[in-house]
């Protein structure tokens, strides 16, 4: 793999003076955040390899220790955040309600059952997303009390 420039780097690190070209080249990364990242390019052989074994390995030159590193595959990391903000309205409210309801949930279930549905949604998009959440949720309920 060779590293690469990218549109988003702010600087170039350039190699330590005791190694050669061969052994290291400089560096484009980019710096913020507590962070040194940097994009690099795989070959089409490595593409291949990579494919096949699934694996990639990293060599980090350090004296004592070893940094805390991450690497990922992807186009790139410097993606904008989606701002959400869910809102629940009475509407919401009512619909929830009526499908614990329908499920014939006691309040005790009703509560474990919205508890355990706050921990996988986030931020709901839509009250449609929540529904679906919920009776899935019911039904895994119902599974395990059977």
């Amino acid at each position: 793999m060779d590293p690469i420039k990218f549109k988003e780097q702010t600087s170039v690190l350039l190699k330590p003076v005791d190694m050669t070209d061969e052994e290291c080249s400089a560096l484009p990364i980019y710096e913020g955040g507590g962070y040194i990242n940097s994009c690099w390019k795989m070959s089409f052989i490595e593409r291949i390899r990579a494919l096949i074994y699934g694996k990639v390995w990293l060599y980090v030159r350090a004296k004592k220790t070893h940094p805390p590193i991450g690497i990922e595959c992807r186009r790139t990391i410097f993606l904008k955040k989606k701002k959400t903000t869910a809102r629940i309205t009475q509407g919401d409210i009512k619909a929830t309600l009526k499908i614990l309801k329908e499920a014939g949930l006691t309040a005790a279930e009703a509560g474990a059952l919205l508890k355990e549905l706050s921990g996988q949604i986030a931020a709901p998009r839509s009250m449609k997303e929540v529904s679906a959440s919920l009776k899935r949720c019911i039904k895994r309920m119902k599974k395990k009390n059977e």
